[in-house]
This record gives structure tokens, sequence and C-alpha cells, in this order.
């Protein structure tokens, strides 16, 4: 039962993670290593034809190797305290020409904005991102009165802000 010191999930839930529908996963997690995410794990799904793969910021020396059985793979991400980038691959969409993902920001289907990372410089982690060969769609630059953003792209074009971290504030 929820409380109001609690809310519907129950005490520390976990933000686990955010699923993203892919059409190439060897461009995909070339891209999200570029950006500094580790790869955790994948799952094969082969009577559904897809995998899923996790990625985290999260360098963790718990990782369990892949040749694992998925039920155990399974069982220690779902206990992982932090955060997850799920990225899910129909498999035989990579080789299809013409095929593309909608990234939410346009019509129709305008509804998903983006994923976000603070970044400690976010000129110099823009100049990275086109250095590799990426799309940065917003250069770097104030937004209103909240602090300076950037936007880059992924593979499958969806939007990634990258935000200049703050000083921490003093207690």
């Amino acid at each position: 039962m929820a409380t109001s010191k609690t809310g519907f999930l129950g005490e520390r839930p976990v933000f686990a993670q955010t699923m993203l529908r892919i059409k190439d996963a060897e461009r995909s997690r070339a891209f999200y290593e570029a950006l500094g995410m580790h790869f955790l794990t994948r799952f094969d799904f082969p009577e559904l034809s897809f995998s899923l793969y996790f990625f985290a910021l999260e360098k963790d020396p718990t990782v369990p190797d892949m040749s694992a059985p998925q039920t155990e793979r399974a069982k220690w991400l779902w206990s992982r305290p932090y955060p997850t980038l799920e990225l899910t691959h129909n498999w035989g969409t990579e080789q299809q020409a013409e095929f593309a993902y909608c990234n939410g920001n346009t019509e129709p289907g305008k509804g998903y904005g983006h994923i976000g990372f603070l970044v400690k410089d976010l000129h110099a982690s823009c100049e990275a991102v086109e250095k590799a060969g990426y799309k940065v769609s917003r250069k770097p630059g104030p937004f209103q009165d909240v602090g300076e953003i950037a936007f880059i792209r992924d593979p499958d074009d969806y939007w990634i802000e990258l935000i200049q971290s703050a000083p921490a504030a003093e207690s």
C-alpha cells in the first residue's frame, strides 16, 4: 500500500532503464560506448527475433560473462542500483535501407523528447562528438536562464541533450 512517504513504488525504488528501439545494433553500440557508456549485457529472444542491449555510465566490476545463462544475467541486471539504457534491436532492420524509427520529435508521432547527460566540458564534448563523425544538431549555447546546453543525435536520430554541469552547490 502506498503511503505519502513511499509513493506507489514503495521504499527506495530504482529508476532502472530507458528503452530506445534501434536499427543497427553494432552502430548503436559503438556510439553509446564512444559516449562513455559501458556495455553490461545482451538478452536474445530468437523466437521473437529481437535482442536487448543494456548500457550504463557505471563501470561495474561485477558484470557477468556473456556465457552465463541469460536467466542469471537478468537476475544480476535487475539488482543494479543505477539506471541503464536499454537498446532494443529487431533483427533484420539493419538490412532495410529505408527503415527508420520515429525519434519522437517530428510529426506525426511527436511526443518522446530526449535523454540527457550532465557533462563537465560541454564544448569539448561536442567537439569530440563531431570529430568522431556524429551529428551535433544544436551547438553549445545558453538556453533561456537555465544554463548552457547542446543536442547531439545517435545513429537512429534520437536526440541526446548535453548539459553543462554546474559546480556543486555549497551547503
